[in-house]
């Protein structure tokens, strides 16, 4: 089953816009595969496939996520220069339309998802872990706390 039609019940989908979806080829597929030095989830991959690009809120919460389709995702290098120097094994997947920016990777708490501000900083040394898989987020609602806090300023220990 595809992971959107799990997607936990805290999250709307703010998808509004009527834009055709891409055309999505394995090949590329297989170029971001081999773009990235780790192993990406299937359940990320499907949502590459389908061609479109996602937004979801959190009710109750001040957490958009705007999730990249594929040929954005594989021009990210082109926005980020410096993305991948510090992050060596990741991908960004999405921002939250404002100052920050998503990445799956290897980041200094693990392999996860992670949020991290898209200016000039070090996005390895600066990214918060928010989790661990596609699953916890989307499905199990794990980590919305951790990104509402983020994005409202307040630091955990």
């Amino acid at each position: 089953m595809n992971i959107l039609e799990q997607i936990n019940k805290k999250f709307e989908n703010f998808n509004s816009r009527k834009v055709e979806p891409q055309v999505v080829s394995e090949k590329n597929i297989n170029q971001l595969i081999s773009f990235v030095d780790i192993e990406l989830p299937d359940n990320y991959l499907d949502i590459l496939r389908t061609g479109e690009t996602y937004a979801f809120g959190v009710k109750d919460a001040s957490v958009l996520i705007d999730l990249y389709g594929i040929h954005d995702v594989l021009c990210m290098d082109d926005n980020y220069h410096f993305f991948r120097e510090d992050v060596k094994q990741g991908v960004i997947i999405g921002s939250d339309l404002g100052d920050n920016i998503y990445y799956y990777g290897l980041g200094k708490e693990g392999l996860g998802l992670y949020i991290v501000g898209a200016g000039t900083g070090n996005y390895y040394l600066e990214a918060i872990k928010f989790a661990g898989t596609f699953t916890d987020f989307f499905v199990k609602g794990n980590g919305i706390d951790i990104l509402d806090d983020y994005l409202n300023g307040i630091k955990r220990a």
